[in-house]
């Protein structure tokens, strides 16, 4: 015959028995613990500003990733093409913190592209930061936006750069034009605009790609993507 129940009172036990303790390797009653709360709290993509750490927040991951260069664009009357504009690097950091830290925050802007057949550089992307204002002394957070691809096959734009972070992804570069629309660099997290065979550059997509470049006659280049900074919030 199976046993399918045991008397709690006829256990010789230290404690007491009841629906809420347990009966330890040590022969003793004991209270089921209830966990601490010690995981993930919340996120938040966070706006150019000032961050202040919640009350219950004591560590944080902070993901930064940098604007993305403009593609460049050909001139009227020329047959080269503009270039790809490059990438924004990124960086991850995890920090301890309290509720006295507040930090600045800084979002990269996009690259502009080279203006319809304007024969211009695209412009860089902007930096994206992290940095301390009050309350603790980490090192800012900082990354490079991409450079902007180059007008008529001059070259494509330099991928942004940062050694800043427990983890460092630097921008791909842009790639410089022939005879087509020459790719924007990638990003960690986005993508640089795609190769035309004629026309416009593409723009980039996500956060932090490099446009392409225009290709053929006066066209234009593709606008990169801005940055974004992300914390993630533990207690």
């Amino acid at each position: 015959m199976a046993l399918t129940k045991v008397d709690k009172t006829v256990i010789e036990a230290t404690g007491t028995a009841s629906a809420t303790t347990y009966l330890r390797g040590d022969g003793s009653w004991a209270a089921i613990a209830t966990p601490a709360a010690t995981g993930f709290s919340r996120w938040h993509i966070a706006p150019s500003g000032t961050y202040t750490v919640p009350t219950d927040i004591t560590k944080i991951l902070v993901e930064v990733q940098a604007g993305g260069g403009g593609g460049g664009a050909a001139a009227s009357g020329s047959t080269n093409t503009g270039d790809g504009g490059a990438g924004g690097a990124y960086a991850k950091k995890y920090l301890a913190v309290t509720a006295t830290h507040t930090m600045t925050v800084v979002i990269g802007a996009k690259g502009a592209k080279g203006a319809y057949g304007s024969g211009a550089a695209g412009a860089a992307g902007g930096t994206s930061s992290f940095t301390n204002l009050s309350g603790t002394s980490f090192t800012a957070i900082s990354c490079t936006g991409g450079g902007g691809g180059q007008a008529s096959s001059a070259g494509g734009g330099a991928g942004g750069v940062t050694t800043t972070g427990d983890i460092n992804i630097n921008g791909q570069n842009g790639i410089q034009g022939a005879t087509a629309s020459k790719l924007g660099g990638n990003s960690a997290m986005g993508e640089g605009g795609r190769i035309q065979v004629a026309g416009n550059g593409v723009d980039a997509t996500g956060y932090g790609g490099g446009g392409s470049g225009g290709s053929g006659e006066a066209v234009g280049g593709g606008d990169g993507s801005a940055g974004i900074v992300i914390i993630t919030e533990y207690k």
